[in-house]
């Protein structure tokens, strides 16, 4: 069966229903259920397990989840993007309005809990700036993400949260919703997993480019993003990223449009960016309203406080009043 910390995990077609475990099998405890351990339970990939429910309308697909080889496992556990990754921190510089973020993202959690539990949607990387949240021991960790890392729990379709009602403090989500087909119904199943006056905190672009391929489909205004967690009471928005950053975005998809090259792209891209993201501190303040890079939300769950259409306007800060 489930071990205690388990229990509030379940099962994504039969939402409520536990999952039951026999060693590293998961299963729906529903003996009629497609994904029962009768009729062989969920599939694991990479030894962790995937609780998605394929039958629904999902953009995840079963076939793209078959065990490799062990070389390519241990590659892909250990070393995949992690050069990348390297590269982007040296060149692209700290965020230091995420970092203060996730700060105040913890402190709030921890008015509620000692030991918050978050569940981290999108958590296949570690995001820039959440160090911390990844640091502190405290904090009890759920990822997820539609592939496997080590720091992934369990791939999941942030769609159909496989968890209770209320089984969270706090939930982290960045650089996720702009890959969600349907972000709306993805910020109702955050308010659903959250407890009363959980802390949410969320960081999808604006600015940017296509940069998923076909798996890119959305992108917010600062208020547009404010509106999407309309259930939840603000504790901080605005922009992330000037419009320095911005340009260097521009001028990337410029170079790969012109000269069909993407590696000599990437390449001018942080060449820019190495000097065009410090005039951004130079920058007013409006420009993070008007022509940020990516868009931000802190919030604490909370139903009574629910943000009407006719009040959006007023929240805007930006040139253009």
């Amino acid at each position: 069966m489930l071990h205690t910390s388990d229990a509030f995990v379940t099962c994504p077609r039969h939402v409520g229903e536990p999952l039951v475990r026999n060693g590293e099998s998961w299963g729906c405890r529903n003996a009629n259920c497609a994904y029962s351990l009768r009729m062989g339970g969920f599939q694991t990939y990479l030894g962790i397990p995937v609780l998605i429910d394929f039958s629904s309308d999902t953009l995840c697909r079963s076939e793209a989840y078959v065990e490799v080889s062990p070389q390519q496992k241990f590659y892909l556990s250990r070393y995949s993007n992690k050069f990348a990754r390297l590269i982007r921190r040296i060149v692209g510089g700290s965020n230091k309005l995420t970092i203060a973020n996730c700060e105040r993202f913890i402190l709030e959690l921890k008015k509620g809990s000692h030991s918050p539990r978050v569940l981290i949607i999108g958590s296949g990387e570690m995001g820039q700036g959440t160090d911390i949240l990844w640091a502190d021991n405290s904090v009890q960790r759920v990822g997820i993400d539609i592939y496997p890392s080590e720091t992934t729990t369990f791939v999941a379709d942030a769609h159909q949260l496989p968890f209770l009602e209320g089984s969270f403090d706090g939930v982290w989500i960045q650089a996720v919703l702009e890959h969600v087909a349907e972000p709306l119904r993805v910020a109702a199943e955050i308010d659903r997993v959250l407890k009363d006056g959980g802390i949410v905190y969320s960081e999808t672009p604006f600015m940017q480019q296509v940069h998923e391929g076909a798996y890119d489909f959305q992108r917010f205004t600062v208020t547009g993003h404010r509106f999407l967690f309309r259930r939840f009471e603000t504790l901080a928005i605005g922009g992330l990223g000037g419009p320095g950053v911005v340009l260097a975005w521009a001028i990337r998809y410029f170079i790969w449009g012109l000269f069909r090259n993407r590696s000599l792209a990437t390449i001018v891209f942080y060449s820019f960016l190495l000097w065009l993201r410090f005039f951004d501190r130079a920058t007013d303040q409006r420009a993070l309203w008007d022509g940020p890079s990516g868009t931000f939300f802190l919030g604490r769950k909370n139903d009574a406080n629910f943000l009407t259409q006719r009040a959006l306007p007023t929240l805007y800060r930006g040139f253009q009043v």
